[in-house]
């Protein structure tokens, strides 16, 4: 399952994710498109564009070995260094792929409040982030259904799962 196509990066981090992801493009010898939002479209630094990617459950730490197309992903133990780890998730309704807007919309009602509970602290005072996982079309045609909310450290890699961190 591909799950972060239509996911993005929170409006607190964007500019400064944005500008470091257009120089590892460049760096790797790609062009990167410009980000006029916070919603990256599934440029997050843990996932490049094309990369097989493992399906997401609450509690999975996720690690990226690069930022180029020959990127892996694997989900690691969260007491190993990673990238991201999932802390919510939500069955979205039968029918269409939602589009970016609506993902994100039900993202901040969902994860917004899921955050606080598993950080134990309000986002606003938080030096973690959060952005979200959600199938593309073709996992969306072949019956992928789940929304996952991820959370980072904008400073780099952790070790050690996030819940209760307090920070």
């Amino acid at each position: 399952m591909r799950l972060p196509s239509a996911g993005g990066v929170s409006p607190r981090v964007a500019p400064a994710l944005a500008a470091a992801l257009a120089v590892a493009l460049l760096l790797a010898g790609c062009s990167a498109p410009a980000q006029p939002d916070r919603k990256l479209r599934g440029k997050h630094p843990t996932q490049s564009a094309g990369t097989p990617e493992p399906s997401l459950n609450v509690g999975d730490c996720l690690v990226a070995a690069g930022v180029d197309a020959e990127t892996r992903q694997r989900v690691v133990p969260c007491s190993e260094p990673h990238d991201v780890e999932a802390f919510a998730s939500i069955d979205l309704d039968e029918g269409e792929l939602p589009g970016d807007d609506a993902l994100w919309a039900v993202a901040e009602v969902h994860c917004g409040p899921q955050f606080e509970l598993f950080i134990g602290m309000p986002y606003t005072q938080s030096s973690m982030d959060w952005f979200f996982r959600a199938p593309d079309e073709a996992a969306w045609h072949a019956g992928a259904r789940r929304l996952v909310c991820v959370v980072y450290d904008p400073a780099g890699r952790v070790t050690g799962s996030l819940v209760g961190a307090a920070r």
